[in-house]
């Protein structure tokens, strides 16, 4: 589900710009709307665009813009209400961003974590039919290839081939070998 919301693909510049214009539309509705109808909340809508980038660093400067926009909207906006009531809000409203950001940052450690181990992972399970004598390995349809081809496919293991002490013995009997 969230593999695809955090492409890290994703071009940083429209991440940017979306973001900042998400911000600035909200700032421009905050401050035309009374101060005791609370929009803060909707400060998060830029977060979630910043989440796209796996810029941890961009996802703080933003959530420390719109902290800082959310306040000013409280002294540009119509003057209205009780002071006491709208710097609750407010306070309310900036707290949940930062919540956000920092389930945000979490998640976004958590599938790096995940990706990172899944690709330490990859490697082979089960049972693996191997002829005796020629040592191929048979694949799932049926065709047989030598096992380090299959092993290569199935695990990125790169092989290296030499020859160990014993069989080395076997191959040149007239070469004296420590074994």
């Amino acid at each position: 589900m969230f593999r695809n919301y955090f492409d890290p693909d994703q071009s940083e510049y429209r991440i940017i710009t979306g973001s900042i214009s998400i911000m600035l539309l909200i700032f421009i509705l905050d401050i035309f709307v009374p101060p005791k109808i609370v929009l803060g909340l909707l400060y998060t809508l830029p977060l979630v665009v910043a989440m796209r980038s796996r810029n941890t660093t961009m996802l703080l400067y933003v959530t420390a813009a719109v902290s800082f926009l959310g306040i000013i909207g409280i002294f540009i906006s119509p003057a209205s209400g009780e002071m006491l009531s709208i710097l609750i809000n407010i306070s309310l409203a900036i707290g949940v961003i930062w919540l956000v950001t920092l389930l945000g940052l979490r998640l976004q450690r958590n599938l790096e974590e995940k990706e990172s181990a899944l690709f330490e992972i990859k490697r082979l399970t089960g049972l693996l039919p191997i002829c005796t004598l020629c040592n191929k390995v048979r694949e799932d349809a049926g065709y047989w290839e030598q096992i380090e081809s299959y092993i290569h496919k199935k695990s990125e293991v790169e092989f290296s081939h030499g020859i160990c002490p014993e069989c080395e013995a076997k191959l040149y009997p007239e070469i004296e070998h420590k074994v």
